[in-house]
């Protein structure tokens, strides 16, 4: 049987700050990750919502068509750096107001090219 207190992989898992048991992080980290992932989220949501737009540009011939892929894009350049700066300056209405600007473009969306 081996010696727990010695086992050097168990000391290495012990010293990760992922390894941490729930509840035992401090709340510094915790909250750290959840801008991480907020960010994450929002950085994703820009690239496949701005792509999205600009493809119409593209593919579209209406005048609606040339709006969004023009508008699109930009707004969600626009939002990144809200998202970014969110992150870097622990500010959530940055962080959330760019999400909700990010909803709010994909119902545009929705309801324009139905």
């Amino acid at each position: 049987m081996p010696n727990r207190k010695n086992d050097d992989l168990q000391g290495e898992l012990n010293r990760s700050p992922l390894s941490a048991a729930y509840g035992q992080e401090p709340r510094a980290e915790v909250w750290h990750r959840i801008r991480w992932n907020v960010l994450a989220l929002s950085l994703t949501l820009a690239a496949m919502i701005g792509l999205g737009s600009l493809l119409r540009l593209f593919i579209g011939d209406g005048v609606v068509d040339v709006f969004l892929g023009v508008a699109g894009p930009l707004l969600m350049a626009a939002v990144t750096v809200a998202s970014i700066r969110g992150y870097r300056r622990r500010a959530w209405p940055w962080s959330l107001g760019a999400l909700a600007v990010e909803i709010a473009w994909s119902a545009v969306l929705v309801l324009l090219l139905r």
